[in-house]
């Protein structure tokens, strides 16, 4: 449903069809597990942000609060900032 939603919406705004992507899919024992039960927001990102980036699933619950900080500042400088 999302991606027929992207693609309409896409036609709609850009007037040419939505480019083709590659699907990738993650078999749920190779993801990352939160514990904590106020990071799913910052899974959510980091998941996204790691797979955009081709970075291995590697993160953990004790990352969350250097990557909830990296987000914020982030944020306040409106570009990402380099990893390490």
């Amino acid at each position: 449903m999302v991606h027929e939603y992207l693609r309409m919406i896409h036609l709609e705004i850009k007037k040419t069809p939505l480019p083709s992507y590659r699907k990738k899919a993650i078999p749920k024992s190779s993801m990352p597990q939160q514990s904590g039960d106020r990071d799913c927001g910052v899974f959510l990102c980091m998941t996204a942000e790691h797979l955009a980036r081709d970075a291995p699933l590697e993160f953990t619950q004790q990352e969350m609060p250097y990557f909830r900080l990296l987000m914020m500042a982030e944020i306040a400088e409106r570009k990402l900032l380099p990893r390490p």
